[in-house]
């Protein structure tokens, strides 16, 4: 039957405790019956502290970060599920781990993504994505030029949930330094030392657009707050990405333009500060996993030499499926140590 049958005034017949105390027994008119735990209606009651809505405990992170960051053995998470695991609810606790001893194969990426779900096709193609240098590039990261900070492709509505970098060949020299910093941990501390700021960029969705030839034509928009909170207050993502920030603002934001922009430049400038940026080569045989409505990612330019270049395999994931798949592991780990007990 529909929902708006049953009668709201609804009263059950009987009601009791159970034997034990931890539960409530209803008897409702039909005769169904219903058991609620003591925990459940806790968890249920009108005038309780508001929960965390947040999938996990987020562990926010400094510069200092690098020296104990996650580290995983790629075929040790193809085949072991507490290892995986493990890997999954890292990357969603602090946004950015390291898998090594990958190799230099190309599609490592796809094994990963198909290990946990699936790639998420984009317009730069329908699993995985080839960064490297070209003499006609429909995107600055097919240069050698340096890029700032940023997370990819905020003029999606749904935005990639997880991004994964494979490095197959770097060249030599400085050049190349992949940038890191923990997007939530800039916005915290934007919150906590300029709340004026911080409402500015939580507060007003802004427009981004990008247009061009790649894996296919396209003409993308969408519009989001830099700053994402949920209901309650709490950081739930990031959407930066100056390149491809566009012209248009809401009408709302009218006489107060150069406020925003204030707010916009306060919080670029805290990314690139000591206290939050982090910086490291990636090698050839490694990946890095980043939480890519958290973490938002750069490097230094580079120069290619004779015999030498820099390729990336790239692929996206996303946090419903991947988040899926921990409840599935941690059941399935769960029903296994039953078994064996």
């Amino acid at each position: 039957n529909p929902a708006f049958t049953v009668d709201l005034n609804i009263q059950a017949k009987q009601a009791h405790t159970s034997e034990d105390g931890q539960q409530l027994c209803l008897t409702w008119p039909d005769g169904h019956r219903s058991r609620f735990s003591s925990f459940w209606l806790v968890e249920h009651s009108e005038g309780r502290k508001e929960a965390s809505r947040l999938p996990v405990e987020q562990r926010l992170w400094k510069s200092d970060y690098y020296n104990s960051m996650a580290r995983f053995d790629f075929e040790t998470l193809m085949i072991d599920d507490g290892s995986l695991l493990e890997f999954i609810m890292h990357l969603d606790s602090c946004g950015l781990v390291l898998v090594e001893n990958v190799g230099t194969a190309v599609k490592e990426v796809r094994r990963l993504c198909e290990r946990i779900s699936f790639p998420r096709p984009s317009v730069y193609g329908h699993d995985v994505i080839k960064v490297e240098a070209t003499p006609n590039p429909s995107n600055l990261a097919y240069t050698g030029l340096g890029l700032p900070l940023h997370t990819d492709v905020p003029y999606y509505g749904y935005v990639p949930g997880i991004q994964i970098f494979h490095c197959i060949q770097q060249p030599p020299g400085t050049g190349g330094m992949s940038h890191f910093c923990d997007g939530f941990s800039v916005a915290s501390k934007l919150r906590d030392t300029n709340p004026a700021a911080f409402h500015m960029l939580s507060q007003y969705a802004i427009q981004y657009v990008d247009a061009g030839k790649d894996f296919l034509d396209f003409s993308m928009e969408s519009w989001h707050t830099p700053i994402k909170l949920n209901r309650i207050g709490e950081i739930t993502a990031i959407y930066f990405n100056n390149h491809v920030r566009g012209s248009r603002y809401p009408a709302s934001l009218n006489g107060r333009l150069l406020e925003w922009y204030e707010a916009y430049y306060a919080f670029s400038r805290l990314m690139y500060t000591p206290e939050f940026l982090i910086e490291f080569k990636l090698e050839p045989g490694q990946m890095v996993v980043v939480d890519n409505q958290r973490m938002l990612h750069g490097r230094s330019g580079f120069v290619l030499e004779d015999g030498h270049y820099r390729y990336l395999e790239v692929a996206y994931l996303d946090w419903d499926e991947t988040r899926s798949k921990a409840r599935v592991l941690k059941a399935k780990i769960n029903a296994d140590s039953n078994v064996e007990q």
